[in-house]
């Protein structure tokens, strides 16, 4: 069997499934017009020998009403508790069969609380939950499909105002980005481009918006939209594609420009998965005393142990990079099992072995927790007079910056002896 990432991106009925199998390997299918869209499902993965107990599921952004609220700052108030007093006003169902996920948006001390909601009914919800349990598949994340087309994006771009459209089907759902940050959405039936930029134009009241600095469009016919004549000057902004990232770039040229549309919300809802089963991936390769490999080699994990303090805090860099760009706080109850292995002897600087897994085990964050806590003793190279003078010492400048207390070993050292 071939592990996973899997991602169903589900349209009236259709049902467009992406796994991701590889760096740059994509399986795609189409289930529609079934009797049994839950067996046709299961068949196709097994029949494609994926491994993927778990799916994650993307509504249509049709499903759900998106709502960008605002809510008073009182002192000592429960957010989730406002959130669930103030939906009522917000949704056209009744609240007993509202199901509901909210994140809170930057706001200045000043101002009212800005909160993003997405809600839907409780038959919207179940209807895909069921077609997984008869599928004999769990549902690893349910969300609005278009809301994860950011995980395409690169890590790190510039933090302007952006409206992106992704057409697919008769519908084309619209984006307002702040940077990476998702402020709000809405799903817009157009005729032509022409119809775009007035739905553009109508929606920047929701954001507080007057300008944006540009417009993305994906999806189903992106191209002659994106050249379509008079666009630019009717948007009076920039058109251009997504800037991918190039990992995505890669996925993305697997999916067939004539699914663009579906495949992509599909594959966006994958995606997410592979970052944190990464997370998790790097987090085994910690030893029980704090410490990780300094690289290693998949999949045995045969590699190096060393004394190198900088791999001690990426892991916390990384996870909580990860929590604050997904919101997937679930992450950090993860549990994942220690490695096990003689330790570096006094003096010595590394060591290329075949670690264990340990019996014993921790959850992500006690993971990120121990390398922090290995990370405040700073080991000494020794150096003196002219050394340190030309060549600097670390120590010293974590010693006169740092904000807790800092042990600083000499070169002799272990921790255990410290």
């Amino acid at each position: 069997m071939i592990a996973a990432r899997v991602g169903l991106f589900l349209d009236d009925g259709r049902l467009t499934v992406v796994a991701v199998t590889g760096r740059d390997r994509v399986e795609r299918f189409v289930i529609a017009d079934s009797e049994d869209p839950a067996g046709a499902l299961a068949a196709e993965l097994g029949a494609r020998r994926l491994a993927a107990r778990r799916i994650r599921v993307g509504l249509d952004r049709r499903l759900a009403v998106v709502k960008l609220i605002e809510l008073p700052r009182a002192a000592g108030g429960d957010l989730a508790q406002m959130v669930g007093f103030d939906l009522e006003r917000h949704v056209p169902f009744p609240p007993e069969d509202v199901r509901f996920d909210w994140t809170e948006l930057p706001s200045k001390a000043e101002k009212p609380r800005r909160v993003l909601m997405a809600a839907c009914e409780r038959r919207v919800v179940e209807h895909p939950l069921g077609l997984l349990a008869a599928a004999e598949r769990r549902p690893a994340a349910l969300t609005v499909a278009c809301h994860e087309l950011t995980a395409l994006l690169p890590r790190a771009i510039p933090s302007r105002r952006v409206v992106w459209a992704h057409r697919h089907g008769s519908s084309t759902d619209l984006l307002f980005l702040r940077g990476r940050r998702l402020l709000m959405s809405r799903s817009v039936a157009v005729e032509g481009p022409e119809g775009l930029a007035r739905e553009v134009n109508r929606s920047l009241p929701l954001v507080h918006w007057t300008r944006y600095h540009a417009v993305w469009i994906s999806g189903d016919e992106a191209d002659a939209w994106r050249t379509a004549p008079g666009l630019t000057a009717a948007l009076d902004a920039p058109v251009a594609a997504p800037p991918y990232a190039p990992s995505s770039a890669a996925l993305i040229t697997r999916i067939p420009a004539k699914d663009h549309g579906a495949g992509l919300l599909a594959l966006a809802v994958a995606v997410p998965g592979l970052a944190r089963e990464h997370v998790l991936r790097v987090a085994a390769r910690q030893f029980g005393e704090g410490d990780v490999q300094h690289w290693w080699h998949p999949p045995g994990g045969r590699g190096v142990r060393t004394r190198i303090s900088d791999d001690l805090v990426w892991l916390p860099y990384a996870v909580a990079h990860y929590v604050e760009a997904t919101g997937d706080v679930a992450v950090l109850d993860e549990v994942v099992p220690f490695l096990e292995g003689s330790p570096l002897a006094p003096g010595q600087h590394e060591a290329y072995f075949q670690p264990g897994v340990s019996t014993e085990r921790g959850t992500l964050f006690e993971h990120g927790a121990r390398a922090l806590d290995r990370s405040l003793a700073v080991g000494s190279h020794g150096r003196s007079g002219l050394a340190r003078t030309t060549l600097g010492s670390v120590s010293m400048s974590v010693v006169r910056h740092a904000r807790c207390p800092v042990l600083v070993t000499g070169p002799q050292c272990s921790i255990g002896e410290a």
